[in-house]
């Protein structure tokens, strides 16, 4: 069987030697092709730490803004320790400092807790934005106390996320009325399990047609 790709390496080699004016061997090529290859992935791993470095930074902007914001509005922070003996002693207080790598939260003591320092916790608090109310949480550690007068504060590890979070077991949306097409109301055995389709309740024991439903 004839080996076409035995004429095709040797039409590549007499390509390249006439373009570079030398012989190109095919030891020559397979170098070259080793040293793009190399290139090009040595380019895509700068790129991707590229990407990630600036999106941590973004990250970053937000986390500090959003805490930022939690000292304007002197929302207050609850700790929620996750060691079993701290466990649901939980403690409050307003942040008062953010910087680069850490922000610090004024908890109302009368005096230090050491044992809280290395201690991991869940910080929750809100903000509010043109009058909504939006809800926050996210982990860190505790690095170091400092006790005042009347106040602990505690300073911990910024952190690299944080998430917005629903403090409610059902999201609460308040549709305006050319939304509402109607309404039914059943009544409910709360022994079993809600049903998948409201075809299956047979007739509601209240209803409002659509466009009557203002008054319910």
């Amino acid at each position: 069987m004839y080996d076409y790709s035995t004429d095709l390496i040797g039409l590549l080699l007499a390509r390249f030697s006439a373009f570079f004016g030398v012989t190109v061997t095919l030891q020559d090529l397979l170098l070259c092709v080793a040293l793009v290859a190399a290139v090009g992935f040595l380019f895509k791993k700068l790129q991707k730490r590229r990407l990630t470095r600036h999106f941590a930074e973004r990250q970053r902007n937000v986390v500090t803004e959003l805490l930022n914001s939690a000292i304007e509005q002197r929302s207050v922070m609850e700790l929620e320790f996750s060691a079993e003996d701290l466990h649901g002693h939980g403690h409050t207080g307003p942040c008062s400092h953010v910087s680069e790598h850490d922000f610090t939260i004024d908890v109302d003591l009368e005096h230090s807790l050491q044992t809280w320092i290395g201690e991991m916790v869940d910080v929750s608090f809100k903000l509010t934005h043109k009058g909504i109310d939006a809800y926050y949480r996210f982990p860190s550690k505790v690095l170091k106390m400092n006790a005042g007068a009347r106040v602990v504060s505690v300073v911990l590890a910024l952190p690299d996320f944080i998430h917005p979070m629903q403090k409610r077991s059902y999201v609460r949306i308040a549709p305006t009325p050319d939304h509402v097409l109607g309404m039914g109301f059943w009544s409910l055995d709360p022994a079993r399990p809600l049903p998948q389709d409201s075809t299956t309740l047979g007739h509601a024991a209240l209803s409002s047609p659509p466009g009557k439903a203002a008054h319910c």
